[in-house]
C-alpha cells in the first residue's frame, strides 16, 4: 500500500470526479474517523491519535475501493471472454499486470470461459 494513503485517496477521487469527505470525532480517549466517498461510507479508522485514525480510515477506504475495482475488472473480463474478445493482444495482460504492480493495486484474475 502507498506510504501516503490520505493523499492517494484524494488524488484517486479527484481523478474519478468523486467527492470525498473525512469526518473525525472523539469518544473517550479514542479518535474515530470515517471516510465518505460520494456520500457512501467507505472507510473507518480509530486510534488514540487523530492523525493515525485518519490514516487508518484512508487505508480502509483504499482497500475497499481496490476490491470494488477488482470485482469490476473481473466482470469486464468475463463478459469480454463471453464475447470472444478476451484474447491477449500486444501483451495487454503483461502491461496491465505491470501497471497494477506500479500502482500497488490488487492483481487482476483472468478467467477463461
Amino acid at each position: 500500500m502507498d506510504e501516503q494513503p490520505v493523499t492517494t485517496l484524494y488524488e484517486l477521487c479527484h481523478k474519478q470526479g468523486r467527492s470525498i469527505e473525512i469526518k473525525n470525532w472523539k469518544r473517550g480517549f479514542v479518535n474515530n474517523t470515517s471516510v465518505f466517498i460520494d456520500g457512501d461510507l467507505k472507510g473507518i479508522g480509530c486510534s488514540e491519535q487523530k492523525t493515525i485514525a485518519k490514516l487508518n480510515a484512508a487505508r480502509d477506504a483504499l482497500q475497499k475501493l481496490s476490491a470494488l475495482k477488482k470485482a469490476d475488472m473481473e466482470v469486464e473480463l468475463s463478459s469480454a471472454a463471453a464475447n470472444g474478445t478476451a484474447e491477449e493482444k500486444d501483451g495487454s495482460k503483461q502491461k496491465l499486470n505491470q501497471f497494477c504492480i506500479k500502482k500497488h493495486w490488487i492483481m487482476p484474475i483472468y478467467n477463461r470461459m
